[in-house]
């Protein structure tokens, strides 16, 4: 029985109770109706309750003989839901009202978030693009509220979690769903070089806490279906910031690193934004190098060395912009290049006043040009 077919067989026939049961209808997939959803009818129409639950399927309840939840052609345990959950979690809100709200920048995961929303319910979702965000009517916060145990409000201040039939769940493709949304929306992907010359390739996620020390339950589920997938990540790191009013603010994260884990992110989870599935891409693609020929490594070395030196100096942070090699191959590679009298120091080494010493300066010997050249013929 659909929600329409429930509404004429009530006699519910205009108003507002009759509009709020034609939402409802637009309803597609879910498992449970909102209790208070059908006690609201039936009390509107001095109907007895043992006269609406005729009208479902099956009555599951509670210990004090209750009826808690109703069974009704609703499934929650589909892609669909739980890539919508994940979205709200992510950067969606349910207000004290039951107004449900999605926002994000990115044309391309609204346009995502709509394609998916559409498969669950046919109508009633208003889009405003000055504001990026999509908003949903009340029934539909009712559901999720009641159906799921979503939380209203704050989702700091509540701290909430994710729902148990998805935080308990063993179906990889709804954790896929619902995970892939949430590092959309409040993930990241990082590529980048520190002052060293050392590449860090890193995804992450954090959520804010509303206390001290307190890792915030989202991240602790979301950890937990990480850890299902087989995902290593990071331990939990947590940041103290100050508000604008000198307030503290709590924000914890983790991070996903390595090659093996990466290539395992994009495979059992991705993002539902071309932009972050990029840049992940790159990520992956930076662990894979040549393999160097014998003595490839060491003409890479004089190659640099020789053409940093026209502009700049040439120090092994600025070879390895260029070459991409480890700090520790290109110590070893400079070992052997001087061993071989094709470069000299020409300076660096001293004492910084900051602490450390300044980096050694290195140029191309005679014997290094030549090297260059015939490396030339052979590698190139």
């Amino acid at each position: 029985m659909t929600w329409e077919e429930l509404g004429n067989e009530l006699k519910i026939n205009n108003g507002t109770l009759r509009n709020y049961v034609s939402q409802l209808s637009a309803i597609k997939k879910a498992q449970y109706i909102p209790l208070q959803t059908l006690l609201e009818i039936s009390d509107f129409l001095k109907i007895p309750y043992s006269e609406v639950e005729k009208l479902v399927t099956n009555t599951k309840y509670g210990k004090n003989g209750k009826p808690m939840q109703i069974s009704f052609p609703i499934n929650f345990m589909d892609t669909e839901w739980a890539g919508l959950v994940g979205a709200l979690l992510a950067e969606g809100y349910i207000n004290k009202d039951f107004g449900v709200g999605f926002w994000n920048t990115d044309d391309e995961v609204i346009s995502n978030f709509l394609e998916m929303t559409n498969k669950i319910i046919s109508n009633g979702v208003r889009v405003n693009k000055k504001v990026y965000g999509c908003f949903f009517p009340a029934i539909f916060g009712r559901i999720l509220t009641s159906g799921l145990g979503f939380g209203a409000g704050d989702k700091t201040k509540i701290n909430i979690g994710i729902p148990l039939i998805y935080k308990n769940s063993v179906n990889e493709e709804l954790i896929k769903s619902l995970l892939s949304w949430l590092f959309t929306g409040d993930g990241w992907v990082t590529v980048f070089k520190d002052h060293l010359g050392q590449t860090h390739r890193t995804v992450g996620i954090g959520f804010g806490s509303s206390r001290k020390n307190k890792i915030p339950r989202l991240l602790e589920d979301t950890l937990k279906l990480l850890k299902a997938l087989n995902i290593n990540y990071s331990r939990p790191l947590q940041e103290i910031k100050e508000k604008k009013d000198g307030s503290p603010s709590y924000f914890w994260k983790i991070f996903i690193k390595g090659k093996e884990n990466l290539v395992n992110f994009k495979k059992r989870i991705g993002f539902r934004s071309s932009v972050k599935e990029r840049i992940l891409n790159m990520a992956i693609e930076s662990y894979t190098m040549p393999k160097l020929r014998n003595g490839e490594s060491l003409y890479l070395l004089s190659d640099a060395i020789q053409k940093i030196c026209r502009n700049s100096l040439a120090t092994k942070h600025e070879i390895a912009k260029i070459t991409g090699l480890k700090t520790d191959r290109i110590e070893s590679l400079l070992k052997e290049a001087k061993e071989k009298n094709l470069i000299k120091v020409v300076g660096g080494g001293g004492k910084n006043p900051t602490g450390g010493r300044f980096p050694y300066v290195y140029e191309p010997t005679g014997n290094c040009l030549e090297f260059i050249r015939k490396g030339r013929c052979k590698f190139l």
